[in-house]
Order: structure tokens, then C-alpha cells, then sequence
């Protein structure tokens, strides 16, 4: 099943990566590549593992490769609209070739990684592509629009931030009601428990009462 097994070896390609075992998740990588060529990978797949294998070569320090692979990965992903992955693709080449000094390339990624991210309708993805390009912008001199991409980069991670901010009062208001709600209950319960006893003993009673007038009789 060289399917299953492609996933499989990516899954402990990630693994590798998250441990910073480089090496091991590259070989992985490769491995779960070949058989996916042979199983039929969509075409994100592809794009998925050329983009985890340029990130283990950025890693190990091999920047050229790295460029290589990611770009791979963007020319498959060119083919559909995927924004969101496309856009961040192009924001990991602009930093790539910002690293490489060579701001042309790290210029044109990154404005297309804006456009694409706009596409996307992610603001966190917004956001991180601004930021890139304000670092291009600035060492390229152009410290005027980049101040302008650095707030604009400001103001959407503000946006985003009160946005999570009011989410998560939200949801422990929701969390606070359940809670409230879950003692009512338990009280409530407890109080038909000890209702259901009193009930039980005033039966009783009323036995013991019934025999007592039963032998008296």
C-alpha cells in the first residue's frame, strides 16, 4: 500500500522535523516523495512534502536547495488556487532570498505573497507576509513604505489579537454559564434526593403506624 506508507513516512518525516533530527526527516521525506509518485499524490501533497523538504535543507544550513524545493513546491501549486498555501509559500521564498541578499527576488515574492494572502482572506497569514515585506523594504532603503508595511502589519496583529481577545471572553462566559448551569443541576439533584428520602421514611412510617394498628387491633 505505497500510499498508506508515503503518509506514514511523512507523518515520521514532521516528527523528526519537530525533534530537529534534520537529516532523519529529510531521508524521510524523500522517501514518502518516491512513493507518492508512484501511489498518485494530488498535487498539494506534492507541494506539501517539497515544502517540508526545503524547510529541513533551510536547517541544515543549504540555502540553494532549500530555494529549489520551494520553488518546486510553488510551481505545482501555481496550477490551483490554493491562496492560502500559495501565499505562504512565497512568504518562506522571500525570507529565503532575503537571507541570500538577494532583495529583487525577496521584493517580488513578497508583494506576490500579499496578494495572495489578500485572495486567501487570512489575516494572520496578512499579517506575517506585511512583516516580511517591511524587512525587505527597509533594507533596500525604502524606509518610508516600509514603516507603512510595518503598521500595516501592526494594526491587522492588533486586529487579530482584540479579535482572539473578545473569542475567548466569549467562550469563558459560555464556559461560566455551563458551569452555573451544571451546579443548578447538581443542587437540584441533591434536592430531589433528599426529598425522594424523606418521602421514602414517611412510607415507612406509615407502615410501621399500619402494623402497630394492626396488632393492636
Amino acid at each position: 500500500d505505497t500510499t498508506s506508507m508515503a503518509l506514514v513516512l511523512n507523518n515520521i518525516g514532521y516528527t523528526n522535523l519537530k525533534l530537529g533530527k534534520y537529516a532523519e526527516a529529510l531521508n524521510a521525506f524523500k522517501r514518502s516523495l518516491k512513493l507518492g509518485k508512484k501511489s498518485g499524490f494530488t498535487t498539494e501533497d506534492f507541494a506539501n512534502l517539497y515544502s517540508n523538504i526545503s524547510i529541513c535543507y533551510q536547517n541544515l544550513k543549504d540555502n540553494d536547495r532549500a530555494l529549489l524545493n520551494i520553488r518546486i513546491a510553488l510551481d505545482s501549486l501555481y496550477k490551483t488556487k490554493n491562496y492560502y498555501e500559495i501565499a505562504r509559500l512565497e512568504n518562506i521564498t522571500a525570507n529565503l532570498f532575503f537571507k541570500s541578499d538577494d532583495m529583487y527576488y525577496a521584493d517580488l515574492y513578497s508583494r506576490n505573497s500579499i496578494e495572495n494572502a489578500q485572495k486567501s482572506g487570512e489575516k494572520y497569514l496578512l499579517s506575517v507576509c506585511y512583516f516580511t515585506y517591511s524587512r525587505v523594504l527597509r533594507e533596500g532603503n525604502d524606509f518610508i513604505m516600509a514603516l507603512e508595511y510595518y503598521e500595516k502589519y501592526l494594526n491587522l496583529r492588533d486586529s487579530i489579537n482584540f479579535v482572539q481577545k473578545l473569542a475567548e471572553q466569549e467562550r469563558e462566559r459560555k464556559v461560566n454559564e455551563l458551569e452555573k448551569a451544571e451546579k443548578e443541576t447538581k443542587l437540584q439533584i441533591a434536592d430531589e434526593q433528599v426529598k425522594d428520602l424523606a418521602l421514602k421514611q414517611l412510607r415507612l412510617e406509615a407502615e410501621k403506624r399500619d402494623k402497630e394498628l394492626a396488632l393492636l387491633r
